[in-house]
């Protein structure tokens, strides 16, 4: 059984940086907590991600909410990005050719005319709920054909949810959900696409629209000193008053047509211009004011992935996360200071029948292998050429002489060159040797690949991920 590599950040116990039981907050945080369905009166974690079927390092974020939860009696949520227009509908899967080798299938799990939607860039939130198409039969192993199974079987039970980014989310939580030791509750769902229909965020949109320059001019700054992240800048021309905001509109109704509802249309840019004339509902946060909003708002912990980050705990410099863009902006535009956040990831193979048998590593060093035996006869079982190499060297080292030391460098090539030569049988073994771990290292990348979806691994390694989870936060 493969085992899970764990990645938890910062190390050690989490609880400490929570609210104890009983603290008092605020009366804003307080309402948009109860509007959201959060209590007030406990610790709130959140995690969450976007709708589809995530691979085993966001199941570990999954766990890891779990088990923060039930260690100190806080209220676990889950944000489900449903105003992402992310490919919700492709289900990878390890699928057996008819050769017997294994190769990447793809299960497209909604119909057709949603998939060209999303792909037209309309969020999820957007989307109607579908039923599943047909199921492969090709999956290469029993556990990915009983993933594939269940899959379709939780999209089936919550196709009465209110959208297809709703649908997904509510289904990979429930069979997430199935994993965790009795009493096994799942979270409370968020979801971003209604998160600017609460107070709480209308106060922040209102501050957006009474200055959109501090806005703007503050998230851009964050970005400008977090580069590395490539979150891109919103628009910004002073002259003409033209501010782009950290917003999208889900506009209802045929793209360019009645205006009915009958079909949905792609997410839009917001435009402080623009603003006042869309109704709330209509309006959705993108990912960074999505973050924030929470850290500001809704918990008192927030569990990111690697890209996320842990950014307020003293990591140095940008190793953090992109979401210190995030806590940069807000800090700078509204001086709130969010609260912690903390990663947790993995890594876990998906068992194809044989494990990996070249790493990357492999294959880099048996290419410098290639290069270092060119210079080294002693790696090509020439001793004497060896050690005539070496008295040379020492002879250019110490020589005052720069005719000389030309004179003996060449010498030394001469001597190395003789040696590759007069060794095709031994470089010739070294070349193959790279050659055929390169080939291995192409072949094999299924066997690495950590992004199945985590529903496909055997339930004996996700119980394992649970564990390893669960021990790393020493729970």
């Amino acid at each position: 059984m493969a085992v899970p590599s764990v990645i938890l950040l910062p190390q050690g116990p989490w609880w400490p940086m929570l609210a104890h039981p009983g603290t008092q907050i605020d009366a804003e945080r307080a309402s948009l907590r109860r509007q959201l369905g959060l209590p007030a009166d406990r610790p709130v974690v959140l995690s969450g991600h976007q709708a589809s079927w995530w691979h085993a390092g966001i199941l570990a974020k999954f766990f890891a909410l779990d088990a923060l939860a039930r260690r100190v009696d806080a209220h676990a949520g889950w944000v489900v990005v449903d105003q992402d227009s992310n490919a919700f509908s492709q289900v990878a899967y390890p699928a057996r050719a008819g050769d017997g080798s294994i190769t990447r299938g793809l299960w497209q799990s909604a119909p057709a005319k949603l998939a060209a939607d999303q792909r037209a860039d309309c969020a999820l939130a957007s989307l109607p709920t579908f039923t599943p198409q047909p199921l492969p039969t090709d999956a290469a192993t029993p556990d990915a054909g009983r993933g594939l199974r269940s899959i379709d079987d939780c999209l089936r039970l919550h196709a009465g949810a209110g959208s297809a980014g709703a649908q997904v989310g509510q289904a990979s939580i429930a069979l997430a959900t199935s994993l965790l030791p009795a009493p096994a509750v799942g979270p409370t769902f968020l979801f971003a696409s209604k998160l600017c229909a609460t107070a709480a965020m209308q106060s922040w949109i209102g501050r957006m629209l009474a200055d959109p320059g501090a806005c703007v001019g503050a998230y851009n700054q964050a970005v400008r000193k977090h580069a590395v992240f490539g979150v891109a800048p919103l628009g910004m021309d002073e002259s003409r008053k033209r501010y782009e905001l950290p917003l999208w509109r889900l506009p209802p109704g045929l793209a360019g047509g009645s205006g009915d509802g009958s079909a949905p249309m792609p997410r839009q840019r917001v435009y402080a211009h623009t603003l006042a004339g869309i109704p709330p509902e209509q309006l959705a946060p993108r990912a960074l004011l999505m973050t924030a909003f929470l850290r500001a708002f809704a918990c008192d912990l927030f569990i990111h992935g690697t890209g996320g980050g842990a950014t307020t705990l003293g990591t140095a410099g940008d190793e953090a996360g992109y979401d210190r863009v995030a806590e940069d902006w807000v800090q700078g535009w509204l001086g709130i200071t969010l609260v912690p956040s903390v990663v947790a990831s993995a890594t876990l193979l998906l068992d194809l029948g044989t494990p990996p048998t070249a790493s990357l590593e492999d294959v880099r060093q048996a290419r410098r292998l290639i290069h270092s035996a060119r210079h080294t006869p002693a790696l090509l079982g020439n001793a004497s050429a060896q050690a005539q190499k070496e008295a040379l060297v020492g002879q250019i080292r110490v020589s005052n002489d720069a005719g000389e030391r030309a004179r003996l460098y060449r010498q030394m090539h001469g001597l190395l060159d003789g040696v590759v030569a007069g060794s095709a049988g031994e470089m010739g073994a070294i070349k193959a040797r790279a050659e055929a771990l390169s080939g291995a290292y192409a072949r094999e990348g299924l066997l690495r690949d950590r992004t199945w979806p985590w529903p496909l691994h055997s339930r004996g390694a996700l119980l394992g991920l649970a564990k390893a989870v669960r021990e790393g936060m020493g729970v």
